[in-house]
């Protein structure tokens, strides 16, 4: 007599129940990783909602890049686009209020941000900044630059 292919002689199968329990546990763990990925903060380790200092004093940290201007204010930041930097009341806000809690300007200058760093230092000169921290970030981190020190206060 001939099988087909699907059909064996013998048929009884050895079955593991555990195998069962063992291929829906991963399963499970599968989709909660699939869930909670997205949730992780893989940042570069920045501190966040931590008081930048230097030499003791707040720190108002402003990261100039290509077009736009970000201030950063705990753990959010504002974003500024070059063409609103002089007509934004918002932006002349939050530069008052941070002139208010004596927080020092430090201008965190990006590749290519250059030009939003030499349109915004008049706005903050005028404002009553009379000393404004400079770093500049390139790509590569080749520049040997006198970067001031930052410390993070808890």
């Amino acid at each position: 007599m001939r099988h087909s292919p699907t059909q064996r002689e013998d048929a009884e199968f050895d079955f593991d129940p555990s195998v069962d329990v063992l291929v829906g546990l991963v399963a499970i763990v599968l989709l909660v990783t699939i869930m909670l990925v997205p949730l992780v903060d893989l940042s570069d380790g920045a501190p966040h909602g931590e008081t930048l200092t230097q030499n003791g004093r707040p720190v108002l940290p402003i990261i100039t890049s290509n077009q736009l201007l970000k201030i950063a204010s705990g753990t959010e930041a504002t974003e500024y686009k070059i063409e609103d930097l002089h007509s934004s009341v918002a932006l002349q806000d939050q530069l008052w209020s941070a002139k208010s809690r004596m927080e020092h300007p430090a201008l965190f200058i990006e590749t290519g941000g250059l030009e939003v760093a030499f349109l915004l230092e008049p706005i903050l000169a005028d404002i009553g900044f009379t000393d404004i921290s400079r770093v500049y970030l390139d790509g590569n981190c080749t520049r040997d630059r006198n970067c001031p020190q930052f410390q993070t206060d808890q």
